[in-house]
């Protein structure tokens, strides 16, 4: 029964910990590196005649290589074993060859890598004995870099300078630990990337440094959240057609349904009172009362549609404000 339910807690904490990456990967279509063309940046640059020797991985100090032919290599390379820690050495060596849209493409294949590799570093972490290793190290807020240098077992330290060198870092939920993308380490190379990357990376990394829930728990304050969920709401109105625009709108939803419900652990209506979040509400006041510059945000119009009713009910959860919870995060229903 013990192991049975230690499988049972297994499974929930990976689907806690890789919920967002989950819904990108169904949403995007299955974006997983072996298909090129589904990162490809929607203008790109002609295409140059590739040097008549491949040379993947080789020295380029003495020779002309064109940005579409670092990028043939840079695929080449992804495929291989260990591919993601050669990867980020490849990007360090060559980010300023490339263009802007060749550039954007290359970090976005290595995510695609990095998704698709995921759940295989994740299977790692529940192994053994990894799990109580890592327990009987880890303090409050240490880095992935704190329990590599805490450790002295070598198997351990292998796996976790591995997880970090392939662009993960640890998260915990329930007590358990496991990897996800840090998208802080991509941070560097965005100089590089068209504005439509830049402005996608950034979004995940807001959320990679500070998960918005943790545990059922919203760890963040609700201005951040609402300022989360405008960024996501701005991106999707200002790249439409984007090649991440799938796992925007889905990042997005999130935020909104956390922004109209709060989350289990910090529901937005008290479960005994039925009143609203006294900082909820003070957060969203002061954005409505500062709201020019979101005149065309159908969230802010929402909102304010939302409050205006919450106002009247003094700010009471009843019949019309559940209407309107469904009315404004219909997603809540479809994805129970």
């Amino acid at each position: 029964m013990k192991r049975a339910n230690y499988f049972a807690k297994k499974t929930r904490i990976i689907f806690l910990l890789t919920l967002t990456l989950v819904a990108s990967l169904v949403l995007g279509g299955c974006n997983n590196g072996a298909d090129s063309t589904s990162t490809k940046p929607q203008q790109d640059t002609p295409q140059q005649n590739a040097p008549s020797e491949s040379n993947t991985g080789a020295n380029h100090e003495n020779s002309s290589v064109s940005s579409s032919q670092l990028v043939k290599e840079f695929e080449t390379l992804v495929q291989g074993t260990e591919g993601l820690p050669q990867a980020f050495h490849f990007i360090d060596e060559h980010i300023e060859e490339l263009s802007s849209e060749d550039a954007s493409h290359v970090l976005l294949a290595l995510e695609d890598v990095q998704i698709k590799e995921l759940a295989g570093f994740v299977n790692r972490y529940f192994k053994g004995t990894i799990q109580e290793q890592i327990t009987s190290l880890y303090k409050i807020d240490d880095s992935i870099i704190d329990l590599i240098d805490k450790t002295s077992d070598e198997s351990l330290k292998s796996l976790l300078t591995e997880t970090q060198d392939s662009g993960y870092l640890l998260a915990t939920a329930e007590g358990m630990f496991a990897p996800v993308i840090d998208y802080s380490k991509v941070s560097p190379y965005l100089e590089k990337a068209n504005d439509e990357t830049k402005a996608y990376f950034e979004l995940r990394e807001a959320e990679s440094k500070k998960p918005s829930l943790r545990d059922a728990t919203l760890v963040i304050s609700w201005e951040e959240l609402l300022n989360r969920g405008l960024a996501a709401e701005r991106f999707t109105t200002k790249y439409p057609n984007a090649v991440r625009i799938k796992e925007v709108i889905s990042l997005r939803d999130n935020y909104i349904m956390t922004i109209f419900y709060g989350a289990n652990n910090t529901p937005l209506f008290s479960y005994d009172t039925k009143l609203m979040d006294s900082e909820a509400r003070k957060t969203y006041e002061s954005a409505l009362s500062t709201n020019a510059e979101h005149t065309e945000s159908s969230l802010m119009k929402d909102l304010e549609a939302f409050m205006s009713t919450a106002a009247k009910e003094n700010y009471k959860q009843t019949e019309a404000l559940k209407k309107l919870q469904s009315k404004f995060a219909p997603f809540v229903e479809s994805a129970s």
